[in-house]
């Protein structure tokens, strides 16, 4: 909500969604698979998308949109974290979980994801790589040096797999005060209106 008046000052046309079972959509529960159908979904709607800015989860969610029909011009990844093993360590290690059960919710997810996608290896889908893999969108990715939920090292991957997009780091904002900090938002406007 916080990038709205600036993107509509700059003469930009904002769509926002709650996710399903997010916000004031029904249920619960949602997955990653409706998360990224519905920003295939608005696109169908609305017309081409110029630039779809993510954060976090919704990043994962929005580079997977790419491989089932999401053509963005630009994407901006904001602390996106793209590879599932490494949000399951880094949740895990932020909760402090016992091994067994960070395994077990492990085993949970892995077995929920191979329902819904009747492929061999889904998990596998839930990666850097693949998800970044042969990328030539331009985009942006903006991260802290200070997140505590995904790792320096991570982000350093992203950078190493998308070497199109171009970089803004800053320090003390942490994981989610990015998406408030006023001078990251205009910095963001003014990669757009470039």
């Amino acid at each position: 909500r916080h990038f709205i008046p600036a993107l509509t000052k700059a003469g930009y046309r904002v769509a926002v969604f709650d996710a399903p079972g997010h916000g004031s959509n029904p249920g619960k529960y949602s997955d990653i698979l409706k998360f990224s159908d519905s920003l295939v979904a608005i696109q169908q709607l609305l017309g081409p998308v110029n630039t779809v800015i993510a954060h976090s989860l919704g990043a994962m969610a929005t580079t997977l949109a790419t491989h089932r029909g999401l053509l963005p011009a630009r994407l901006v990844l904001i602390a996106p974290n793209l590879d599932i093993n490494e949000m399951f360590d880094s949740y895990a290690h932020l909760l402090n979980l016992r091994a067994g059960l960070k395994q077990q919710f492990q085993q949970y997810v892995k077995y929920k994801i191979d329902q819904l996608i009747s492929i061999e290896n889904s998990w596998d889908l839930f990666n850097t790589k693949f998800l970044l893999e042969e990328n030539e969108q331009s985009g942006l990715l903006v991260f802290d040096a200070e997140d505590e939920e995904v790792p320096q090292q991570h982000l350093k991957e992203i950078q190493n797999h998308w070497i199109t997009a171009e970089v803004i780091k800053t320090r003390g904002l942490g994981h989610v005060r990015l998406l408030k900090d006023h001078a990251v938002i205009n910095k963001i406007v003014d990669y757009l209106n470039k």
